[in-house]
């Protein structure tokens, strides 16, 4: 009886000690979902957007699995109330992971055929991170969401540095495309266009 009570004493300690052992890199192997987006544009709830042009972005990617890396990620645009789909980007892979324009995406159901959203109208944009673990069962990060609203139609927006394309280089031409020459002159002639505050979005010489 002795002896029965030390091999089991024996056993139970063994056991708790591969249960130590082997347990960390158990949960390690397991997958965990990315962290939630944080939206950072549209900057806040209820913002008033350009129908024409809704910037979207999210901060970098954030995943508690050490190695996992931002594969993808899915945008949505969503009408409220009703929540039908209006404009979608659906795994979308290099700077549009974290920063995307409509131009990246697929307007769809009341809004197919259009390039804008419906002005004076509510919205709630979605997004969602997928990481490069490829497990389906938790590579995707729940979706952020933020309400938003798009503007009347009648109401004009300044020109913000996101609206100017860097690529292919700005060029000013005239009617017939020719490309317009300015003349040389002790101060260089040039075009620019401003914001408002008067910082300069773009300039040709």
């Amino acid at each position: 009886m002795f002896r029965c009570s030390i091999g089991r004493t024996f056993l139970s300690s063994l056991l708790v000690a591969c249960v130590n052992l082997f347990a960390p890199l158990f949960l390690e192997a397991q997958n965990v979902s990315p962290a939630l987006p944080s939206i950072t544009e549209p900057t806040s709830v209820g913002q008033v957007l350009n129908a024409a042009d809704v910037h979207m972005e999210t901060a970098p990617f954030s995943d508690p699995n050490p190695g996992d890396g931002h594969f993808c990620s899915t945008w949505e645009i969503r009408t409220v109330p009703g929540g039908d789909l209006a404009w979608s980007a659906t795994c979308v892979t290099g700077p549009e992971k974290i920063h995307a324009h409509f131009g990246d995406g697929t307007f769809v159901g009341a809004h197919v055929g259009r390039t804008e959203l419906f002005p004076d109208s509510d919205y709630v944009l979605r997004v969602r991170h997928r990481d490069d673990s490829g497990d389906a069962a938790t590579e995707w990060s729940a979706f952020a969401e933020l309400a938003f609203s798009t503007a009347a139609a009648t109401q004009l927006f300044p020109l913000e540095v996101d609206d100017i394309e860097t690529v292919p280089t700005p060029t000013w031409v005239d009617d017939s495309g020719a490309p317009i020459i300015l003349p040389t002159a002790t101060t260089q002639p040039s075009l620019t266009i401003e914001q408002a505050t008067g910082a300069a979005l773009l300039e040709i010489r």
